[in-house]
């Protein structure tokens, strides 16, 4: 069986989700979806004021749709629980994972 091929976009959720635990000191491996659009795709969001809701100040245009398939990938892998809103949460499998791409 082949191994499991990772796009850049995988590899970096997964690997910044990991980072984001050891940096807030969390129970659980978090990142906003925002923070992907904002540091990733470098598309600039704002708050709406509704708690994690937010609007695109850039058009997002087709990087939407990248997210949500490498989203829904990661998913379908068992390496993340994306609850469909504005967070991604890893998984025991994600968390080893995101490990072995940080050579730990």
């Amino acid at each position: 069986m082949a191994a499991e091929r990772l796009s850049k976009l995988q590899k970096w959720i997964l690997i910044q989700t990991y980072k984001n635990y050891d940096e807030k000191g969390e129970t659980f491996y978090l990142l906003k979806k925002k923070r992907i659009y904002e540091e990733y795709f470098k598309i600039k969001c704002e708050s709406t004021g509704w708690s994690d809701h937010y609007r695109f100040i850039d058009s997002p245009g087709c990087k939407h749709v990248i997210l949500c398939r490498s989203l829904a990938r990661l998913n379908a892998s068992g390496y993340i629980r994306d609850n469909h809103y504005k967070e991604i949460i890893l998984t025991n499998k994600g968390i080893k994972k995101a490990k072995e791409l940080l050579n730990i």
